[in-house]
């Protein structure tokens, strides 16, 4: 019988989320402000809670389904299946897409998981 070792969340981690829900009561979660609060806390966030986050976002059906994958594994979404499934329209989606990457470029953030070069995903087959 072995052991998981217990996880732990890294104190900055926690420390931006609690900024965030503090924002997001005082402004709202669509507040820009609260927006940029989160995306902070996210980047903090251990690789151990991505997955879990991620494993409980398929089983609630939160995310369209991945329309292909990098080497590595990770998913990918294609703009288009993700403004279907949260009933945006294309421009919407895009619009979205390009404000969330100018305030990452602003709070110095990377910006992971965003491809532009096709090449790169392997298509479901």
């Amino acid at each position: 019988m072995s052991l998981q070792p217990k996880k732990s969340l890294p104190p900055a981690f926690s420390a931006a989320m609690h900024r965030h829900i503090d924002i997001a009561k005082r402004l709202g979660e669509d507040h820009p402000e609260a927006k940029r609060s989160l995306m902070v806390a996210m980047h903090l966030v251990p690789d151990w809670f991505k997955d879990d986050i991620t494993k409980m976002g398929d089983e609630m059906d939160l995310l369209p389904k991945a329309t292909g994958y990098l080497e590595d594994g990770s998913p990918m979404f294609s703009l288009n299946s993700i403004a279907e499934k949260f009933g945006v329209s294309i421009e919407q989606a895009e619009q979205d897409l390009q404000v969330m990457l100018s305030v990452r470029q602003e709070l110095g953030l990377p910006l992971d998981g965003v491809m532009t070069d096709s090449s790169l995903i392997h298509r479901k087959q």
